[in-house]
């Protein structure tokens, strides 16, 4: 605790957070309290308390954090030499990063029964980050509309296909997370699954380049070598 008490006020802050994030992984929600992670971090509870006001405040905490995360790596997907739809791919290939620390803390702040015990501050500074990401991810729809790469129905707006393809990836994020027996099932790959998938239905959209046109296990290679780098990887999910 002396460890923790020597640091500055944000930084306390930070190493709770830390220690609440470890507890939230290995044991899930319904042993994530304030005890426990007082516990992990070896502080007192009434330092935890003076940083936050209940422990669904210190998921709300963590799940800020996770979305200016994602955010970030939006923003280097964007910066990716490529066609759109290649761009779109690198969205897609956020979740891979994200997937072991942060998306399971998103997933649990989606409820509002989670939300209503925290404070309206960090409400609103969640739906910054998540209006944030959103925007990110449509501009490349919207940009592949403007050029011609993309040519959506009458009735369907950009917002309309990412928001398919969000739901794709996080209900299949859940179904995976889950106890579902899906190896038993015959679906030993969902995550490949979900991404032959989503390329098939951009195929159908007309989405230029076509997976029959255009190597996209090469993209993906691509992007691991020149948007999301080993060290920059690391480096994002330190921040």
């Amino acid at each position: 605790m002396a460890r923790i008490l020597a640091q500055p006020l944000q930084a306390r802050a930070g190493e709770i957070l830390r220690a609440a994030r470890e507890v939230f992984l290995a044991d899930g929600w319904d042993c994530f309290s304030i005890e426990r992670i007082a516990e992990f971090a070896e502080c007192s509870r009434p330092l935890v308390y003076r940083h936050f006001s209940c422990k669904e405040e210190i998921l709300l905490a963590l799940a800020i954090e996770s979305k200016r995360r994602r955010v970030r790596f939006y923003e280097h997907a964007l910066m990716f030499r490529g066609r759109l739809r290649e761009k779109m791919l690198a969205i897609g290939e956020v979740e891979t990063f994200l997937l072991p620390r942060d998306l399971p803390v998103e997933l649990m702040v989606a409820s509002a029964r989670m939300r209503a015990k925290t404070s309206r501050r960090r409400q609103e500074e969640l739906k910054v980050m998540d209006v944030r990401a959103i925007s990110l991810a449509a501009s490349i729809v919207r940009e592949a509309v403007a050029v011609g790469d993309l040519t959506l129905p009458p009735r369907m707006c950009p917002e309309d296909l990412l928001f398919f393809m969000w739901a794709a990836r996080w209900g299949a994020s859940n179904l995976m997370r889950s106890d579902t027996p899906l190896a038993l099932a015959g679906i030993v790959q969902p995550a490949r699954s979900v991404e032959v998938s989503l390329g098939l239905m951009l195929d159908g959209y007309g989405w230029r380049p076509l997976s029959a046109e255009w190597d996209y296990k090469v993209t993906r290679e691509r992007l691991r070598r020149e948007a999301f780098p080993p060290e920059l990887v690391e480096r994002l999910l330190r921040e």
